[in-house]
């Protein structure tokens, strides 16, 4: 049997906003059904801007840039993509 393997969130850039240290994110790639319930999810629980853009190899899969998180809610965001991607 294969070894199951778990999407890694990688450590987000770093941008300083306001004198404090704040995150961008950018997400795995997700098709259009997982988009709306992200963007559900951060509406809802960040509500931050974010920027969507297509995939750079050319499916019909998009990924998000979050921008000025806490980590915490980098950590929150991590986690719905562990759970939802």
């Amino acid at each position: 049997m294969g070894k199951e393997t778990k999407r890694v969130c990688l450590f987000p850039a770093h941008c300083n906003i306001l004198g404090g240290t704040m995150f961008n994110h950018e997400t795995g790639l997700m098709n259009k059904e997982q988009f709306g319930e992200f963007v559900e999810f951060f509406d809802k629980e960040i509500g931050t801007d974010y920027e969507v853009n297509e995939d750079p190899a050319g499916s019909d899969k998009v990924y998000v840039v979050c921008f000025e998180l806490k980590n915490s809610e980098v950590t929150a965001i991590c986690e719905w993509e562990d759970a939802n991607l």
